[in-house]
């Protein structure tokens, strides 16, 4: 009877083990200082080269992947947000505001701007490469427009109008875009080739989605979402339906899904205390059910997200040291004031 009893707790041991190696095993790989000036935004990894792409406002930081290094710095740009790379053209496409919108290009082997695109639009803000149609969608704000851009070409070939300021995009790589309708927290569904909203659907219990990602297989969207809840939507992309929610900390900006694990990342600025960023990591056990498997903090501020899908890691930017900031009558919670000599990058993984 004991040694059946061993056995059968060795059995159970072994079970519940690879769980909970599971769900410990990601953690802060490392994390490297930068320094230099500017504010920042998205974050972008070229994995085939292994570099991550850093906006600073004025200069995009070119960092080697695997050192943390800083391999170039590219110069001479206004308002910057995002960065978008196209190998098969040897370009990378900066959404930039100087002061209306206007996208930078620069030449990926030389890292230096080779020509400007101007938009016209107001709040250039994030961007995103779609080698289906082979097409840079730019979300342009405060126009409510996502400007289409050839990037052989390297011009403009088309305008998406919204109903509503807009965040993040993305494609199911058959042709359709989904768009988060900021302030109505609401999807957009647009037509790829003919430049066209589809339809919109509700992201509720979501009130303000910004980041967004695909699951291709399952035509599962992701949304990271901010507002009185923090939380993180599921959404059927055929049906428009949400069809599962979870808890994430507060203020995520950047949501990405790794199809080679399953996993969604979501990255938050605050984890709950007040001094520290997180990313909360969910597995797709099915396309309707997410089962938490880690919250990895580290410091606050760290918002946006890159993935390299071949390491399986993923990257954030923000500032180790945020001075508190003095609250006011209009504002009687400020954010703390981030340190742009402590800036920093993150890169989280097993």
């Amino acid at each position: 009877m004991r040694s059946k009893a061993r056995a059968l707790i060795a059995a159970a041991v072994l079970l519940i083990l690879p769980a909970l190696s599971y769900g410990q095993s990601y953690h802060v790989v490392k994390q490297t200082k930068l320094a230099g000036e500017g504010g920042w935004d998205y974050v972008t990894v070229d994995p085939d080269a292994h570099r991550v792409y850093i906006p600073r406002g004025t200069h995009v930081m070119v960092v080697d992947e695997q050192t943390h290094m800083t391999i170039a710095d590219i110069p001479g740009m206004r308002g910057i947000h995002g960065v978008a790379i196209v190998p098969k053209v040897n370009r990378g496409f900066v959404t930039g505001n100087d002061p209306k919108g206007v996208i930078y290009v620069f030449d990926l082997k030389t890292n230096e701007v080779t020509s400007k695109i101007a938009t016209g639009e107001e709040d250039c803000d994030g961007l995103f490469y779609d080698p289906t149609t082979d097409r840079i969608y730019v979300q342009n704000g405060d126009s409510m427009t996502s400007t289409v851009i050839d990037p052989a070409a390297a011009k403009v070939v088309g305008t998406i109008k919204y109903g509503g300021p807009l965040e993040a995009g993305v494609s199911d790589g058959k042709g359709t875009l989904f768009v988060n309708l900021v302030d109505s927290g609401e999807v957009a569904e647009v037509d790829a080739k003919t430049l066209s909203v589809k339809t919109t659907f509700s992201a509720k219990p979501c009130q303000r989605g910004y980041g967004a990602a695909f699951d291709a297989a399952h035509r599962r969207l992701f949304i990271a979402c901010q507002g009185a809840m923090a939380i993180g939507v599921v959404i059927n992309a055929d049906t428009g339906k949400v069809v599962a929610s979870m808890p994430i900390g507060s203020g995520s900006d950047g949501v990405v899904y790794d199809a080679g694990t399953g996993d969604v990342f979501f990255t938050c600025r605050d984890s709950g205390d007040g001094m520290s960023g997180v990313v909360n990591i969910f597995h797709e056990d099915s396309p309707d059910k997410y089962t938490k498997v880690a919250d990895v903090k580290y410091f606050y501020g760290a918002r946006t997200v890159a993935l390299d899908p071949k390491t399986h890691h993923i990257f954030s930017v923000g500032t180790t040291k945020n001075d508190p900031v003095a609250p006011t009558a209009q504002n009687k919670n400020p954010r703390p004031r981030p340190d742009p000599t402590t800036f920093s990058i993150v890169e989280v993984g097993k």
